[in-house]
């Protein structure tokens, strides 16, 4: 049950993280349209994308270390090295938080030393 549970969350993560990557490169174009239209109002009324993009860094170091928590507990290292390099990509075009981008970088570069080093060890015993 849980590792169900957590396939179908996992898929829904990355469907979400894909989602917040596309978003991402096309937020500049809109934005100005949306600064444009509301120039001489009084009052802002900021829609989900304003309050989405000042607390992405925090969904998404979330949502990473709950896919995290899963793939320690399941031992799927290849898997958690793609969550953390999905994570970064996030993390880096949001230009703020390049040092939190670059922490999970080298996070998973780690993980795939280790990995490969793993993979090398048990070749060479065959």
């Amino acid at each position: 049950m849980g590792k169900t549970f957590f396939k179908i969350s996992s898929i829904i993560i990355y469907i979400f993280y894909a989602y917040l990557l596309v978003w991402q490169i096309f937020y500049g174009n809109r934005t100005d349209s949306n600064k444009w239209e509301t120039q001489n109002s009084e009052i802002i009324i900021y829609g989900y994308e304003e309050v989405l993009f000042n607390y992405l860094p925090t969904l998404v170091l979330l949502l990473f270390s709950f896919l995290l928590y899963g793939h320690i507990i399941f031992s799927q290292r290849k898997a958690a090295i793609f969550s953390s390099f999905f994570a970064s990509s996030i993390l880096s075009i949001h230009d703020k938080f390049y040092f939190m981008a670059l922490a999970l970088l080298v996070f998973g570069l780690v993980i795939a030393f280790f990995e490969l080093r793993k993979t090398a060890n048990d070749s060479i015993e065959k």
